[in-house]
């Protein structure tokens, strides 16, 4: 399990990356909650679009 912090600590996410094909993301402030589990290839663009906009996404 691999854990993310923002810059101003409010919001933290932890992922699990020994599962094949797809990556479970969950809220590390609410470890009781069932995470949400998205394809890998999916997380890969998210996580490439936030850093290509150094983490300002719009709608």
């Amino acid at each position: 399990m691999l854990r993310a912090h923002s810059e101003n600590d409010d919001g933290c996410i932890e992922i699990a990356e020994q599962f094949p094909g797809m990556m479970p993301v969950r809220d590390s402030k609410a470890p009781d909650r069932l995470p949400i589990v998205v394809p890998r290839a999916a997380w890969s663009a998210f996580v490439t679009a936030v850093a290509a906009t150094d983490g300002k996404l719009s709608a």
